[in-house]
């Protein structure tokens, strides 16, 4: 069925973006090199940014994610902006958030390796990719700090007058 004339009765956007920096406790940035605890950890992080940057992505978007909506020329309003801090690994003694550890170590285990490509692509030599995976992987099996991940998650609701822009000249049939 077509839509309802006006474009909809409002709706609802959840936006939700990883942060894109080696993370401790309290959401600290992790140092580089080893008074930081985890200098693979960091390095990956640091060339996974630089990659995504080579490739003109914006790595500023999960921090401005409120900001963004906003900025939506009145598309949207009770815009809220929340973060969540998730410990990776093993170490949590709540029993619920140990659950949730457990998942984000999975999810970083897999996302070590996927991004071999992506390193590759940038140039790395295969050598040097391989050292920065087993150097991160060794900080996340065997971590001297804690590991965090923070994810930024933003929500708003649709503004029931705002209409899409149309193209001129073009009209779409149901």
């Amino acid at each position: 069925p077509p839509p309802p004339p006006g474009g909809g009765g409002g709706g609802l956007i959840i936006l939700v973006e990883p942060e894109l920096r080696a993370l401790t406790e309290g959401k600290q940035a992790v140092e580089p090199g080893p008074r930081g605890g985890a200098p693979g950890w960091h390095a990956f992080w640091e060339q996974y940014r630089r990659c995504l940057a080579a490739r003109n992505i914006d790595i500023s978007v999960p921090t401005r994610l409120a900001s963004l909506l906003r900025a939506c020329s009145g598309a949207f309003s009770d815009v809220v902006a929340q973060e969540a801090a998730v410990p990776l690994g093993f170490w949590p003694k709540d029993p619920g958030l140990l659950t949730v550890a457990q998942y984000a170590w999975m999810e970083m285990d897999c996302f070590l390796p996927a991004v071999r490509p992506l390193f590759l692509e940038y140039g790395l030599s295969e050598f040097r990719v391989k050292i920065l995976l087993e150097d991160a992987q060794q900080d996340l099996y065997y971590p001297l700090t804690r590991p965090y991940a923070c994810v930024h998650v933003s929500h708003a609701r649709k503004v029931t007058s705002w209409e899409a822009p149309r193209r001129r000249g073009r009209r779409l049939e149901y």
